[in-house]
C-alpha cells in the first residue's frame, strides 16, 4: 500500500510513537527522514532496510527511502544544520529537497517538582521540546511542500486534572508548544501556501519506555481511569496521524486530544 509513494517525511523521535510512525509511513511508501540524538535512529533504519522488501521487484514493489540523522534538537543552530542536511536527503531521495510532512514527536519528560527542579534541567526541557522545535518549523518552512503538514506533539495531561506535580517542566514546555502551534495555524508564511498545523494530544501510551517506567500497581491505575480499560497502543496514534494528513488544511489549529476518553 503506497498511500505516501512520492513523498517525504521528516519525524523527530525513534522510540515509542516515534519508532511507530516510523514504521507506519515507511510501509505506506513515504521517503522517511528519522531524527534522534541517539543511535536508536540508526538503529531502527538498519531494521527497516534489513526487513524491507524494497530490493525486490514485481507487484507491490515500491521505491522509497529512509535515512537517519543524527541531532540534538535544541537550538536554533542545530535546527539549521537539522535541516540543511534533511533538505539535502530529500534531494536525495528524488524529491527535490521537499519535505511534505514534517512531524514533531521528540520530547524529553524529567520526573521533577518545584522542590527538586534545577535550573539547568529546566533549560534543557525548554531547548529540547519548545526551542529546538520551532526553529526547525522556521529553518525548513521554504521547503515544506505546498499543501503539505506540520503535525506537533503535545499531550492530554494539558488537558487533565490528575496531571501530578512532578510534570512540571514537561507540562510547561506542552503549554507552551500548544501555544506555539496556535501561532503557526495563523502564520501567514505557512497559510498562504496551504500548510496546516494541527497538534496531536496522546493519553498514557503503552511504550517500553512508561512500561519499564512504571509499577504494575501504576498501570494499573492507568487502566482503571481509562473507559476503555487499558492503555493506548502506538499504532492507535498512528492512524490518528494518517487521519490528519489525509484531512488537509482544514484541520489547521486543531489540537486533537487521542486518549480514549481519559481525558476530555
Amino acid at each position: 500500500m503506497n498511500t505516501y509513494s512520492g513523498k517525504t517525511v521528516l519525524i523527530t523521535g525513534s522510540r515509542g510513537i516515534g519508532e511507530a510512525l516510523v514504521k507506519n509511513l515507511f510501509a505506506k511508501g513515504a521517503n522517511v527522514i528519522v531524527v534522534s540524538p541517539s543511535p536508536s535512529s540508526e538503529t531502527l533504519v538498519a531494521t527497516l532496510l534489513t526487513s524491507s522488501s524494497n530490493a525486490t521487484t514485481g507487484d507491490g514493489a515500491t521505491n522509497n527511502k529512509i535515512v537517519a540523522i543524527r541531532c540534538d534538537l535544541s537550538s536554533a543552530s542545530s535546527a539549521s544544520e537539522l535541516a540543511a542536511k534533511a533538505v539535502q536527503a530529500s534531494k536525495d531521495f528524488g524529491t527535490h529537497g521537499t519535505i511534505h510532512h514534517l512531524i514533531l514527536c521528540a520530547a524529553i519528560a524529567p520526573f521533577v517538582d518545584l522542590g527538586r527542579i534545577e535550573e539547568d534541567e529546566w533549560n534543557r526541557v525548554l531547548a529540547v521540546n519548545i526551542t529546538g522545535p520551532v526553529f526547525l518549523v522556521k529553518a525548513l518552512t521554504p521547503s515544506i511542500a505546498n499543501d503539505g503538514s506540520i503535525i506537533i506533539f503535545s499531550t492530554s495531561g494539558t488537558f487533565s486534572s490528575g496531571v501530578l506535580p512532578v510534570y512540571l517542566p514537561y507540562m510547561a514546555s506542552k503549554g507552551a508548544i500548544n501555544q506555539v502551534a496556535r501561532m503557526l495555524a495563523k502564520e501567514p508564511l505557512l497559510v498562504s501556501r496551504g500548510i496546516s498545523t494541527t497538534v496531536i494530544s496522546p493519553g498514557t501510551i503503552a511504550t517500553d519506555m512508561l512500561l519499564g517506567q512504571k509499577t504494575e500497581a501504576e498501570l494499573a491505575a492507568y487502566r482503571a481511569i481509562s473507559p476503555y480499560g487499558r492503555l493506548g497502543e502506538p499504532d492507535d496514534i498512528t492512524k490518528v496521524v494518517d487521519a490528519v494528513i489525509s484531512g488537509g488544511k482544514w484541520l489547521n489549529g486543531a489540537n486533537i486530544p487521542v486518549n480514549g476518553g481519559m481525558a476530555v
